[in-house]
């Protein structure tokens, strides 16, 4: 039998703040794990309810589990990297205090990257479960993280979808060669990038992680539509400071890229993978200048007249034209579904008496992009169902009609283009005739 100061296997470390409300079922379901050669370290940020209570419990019960309390909010970032830092183990896996694993996630993951020493990480397959734990769907294949090809597993990391392989078992070795997750909004596409750039992943075809959505995770709470007003989860320090997270982003993608055990030919092709991902956030690196500008406290002639352009930029001009357009081929007074990227307000009031609806509602909420052609499709039924008739794509969003493909074809099959340009596409959601 192991001392207990001798190397674990694994080490999971959970990093938490006010958890109460599901910490002690997933505890419970970290301590059902049929591999048993693990430590669980769990790193308390400051909260201020029974998350500590329930943590300490545990920690007193079971020699596996390492409880630490930062005596101030350190931010979500300060806190993963903690965790990780603070890790003996071969592997390592992030936990959320408010999602589960069935009982042989912990056994089937590092089987794998112990028969697969050039596996980076281990990663199952995904099921969502709701706020009380009910099944809700299951999440694609991510099957081409397994790629030989860098450039290939780059792209899938950048694909517009959740990032839950992080999830997964990661080699210890690999996890210290990166930066970890930075303190900003998004941080976990580069981190998932540069894990990809380190090797291939194994996915195991079982739905053994429980992926729970429910109004009170992180990213409902700081609107995900606001980047720029989520730094306080990230790290409560920056609170006020002008921060660019799409540029963050994509600075620290291009990082691990350069940074990356890569030969010359696979790094080019790795910057090359990054072009989806750029045409895809343009509007969000161009609003991430413009909402810093705006929030220069005192600005210099230079600096106004620079923001005065931006706001003639070909940029503003293209929304200005999208809502005119929208207002031409929607009758007044019709509500319509707006997939946009953000580029407009939900209340704009040039949309006058049209009201913008997000695809996928929650919770009286914008739930963001769905993970699937099945999210997507229900998102559109649930509009449908309620008498919503028009659907409107902006051209940030026209992506979309290549990566939701199912959800493309039935727009493209069964509803009625009213307008089309290069800036918006809408359609009139009736069941018109079947286009052959």
């Amino acid at each position: 039998m192991k001392s207990p100061l001798s190397a674990p296997l694994l080490t999971v470390g959970l990093p938490v703040r006010n958890g109460e409300n599901y910490l002690e079922e997933t505890l419970l379901s970290i301590q059902a794990q049929t591999l048993s050669d693990f430590e669980l370290v769990i790193s308390d940020n400051a909260s201020t309810d029974r998350t500590g209570e329930i943590a300490q419990k545990f920690a007193q019960e079971d020699a596996r589990v390492r409880y630490y309390r930062q005596p101030v909010n350190i931010g979500a970032a300060a806190n993963y990297s903690f965790v990780a830092t603070t890790a003996r183990g071969k592997y390592f896996k992030f936990a959320a205090h408010d999602d589960k694993i069935r009982p042989d996630f912990f056994f089937a993951c590092t089987a794998v990257l112990e028969r697969h020493p050039e596996v980076v990480l281990a990663f199952p397959l995904t099921e969502q479960i709701n706020g009380e734990g009910h099944f809700v769907a299951h999440w694609p294949s991510r099957a081409r993280f397994e790629s030989n090809r860098p450039e290939v597993r780059l792209a899938e990391a950048l694909a517009p979808t959740e990032t839950f392989p992080l999830w997964g078992i990661i080699r210890s070795e690999v996890l210290q060669k990166t930066k970890l997750l930075g303190n900003y909004p998004g941080h976990d596409v580069p981190f998932l990038s540069e894990l990809a750039l380190h090797g291939r992943f194994a996915e195991v075809k079982e739905y053994l992680f429980l992926h729970r959505e429910h109004r009170n995770r992180s990213i409902r709470v700081y609107n995900w539509r606001r980047p720029h007003e989520t730094i306080e989860w990230y790290d409560p320090s920056r609170v006020g400071n002008i921060v660019f997270p799409a540029w963050r982003i994509a600075y620290e993608i291009g990082a691990a890229i350069r940074r990356a055990p890569l030969p010359a030919r696979d790094r080019l092709r790795c910057i090359a993978a990054t072009r989806h991902w750029l045409r895809s956030n343009a509007a969000g690196l161009v609003r991430d200048v413009g909402y810093s500008l705006g929030h220069v406290p005192i600005a210099g002639k230079s600096i106004r007249r620079f923001a005065a352009t931006i706001s003639r930029s070909k940029y503003r001009a293209a929304v200005a034209r999208s809502l005119r357009e929208i207002r031409l081929a929607i009758p007044d007074g019709n509500d319509f579904i707006l997939i946009d990227e953000d580029i407009f307000e939900r209340n704009d009031i040039s949309f006058q008496n049209r009201q913008a609806l997000p695809l996928i509602v929650r919770d009286g909420g914008d739930w963001g992009y769905p993970g699937n052609d099945i999210d997507a499709l229900n998102g559109l039924d649930y509009h449908l169902n309620a008498g919503v008739s028009y659907l409107v794509f902006a051209w940030p969003a026209f992506w979309w009609l290549n990566h939701y493909k199912d959800f493309a074809s039935r727009v493209m099959a069964n509803f009625d283009q009213v307008a089309s340009s290069k800036r918006v596409l809408v359609f009139r959601c009736v069941q018109s005739r079947r286009r052959k």
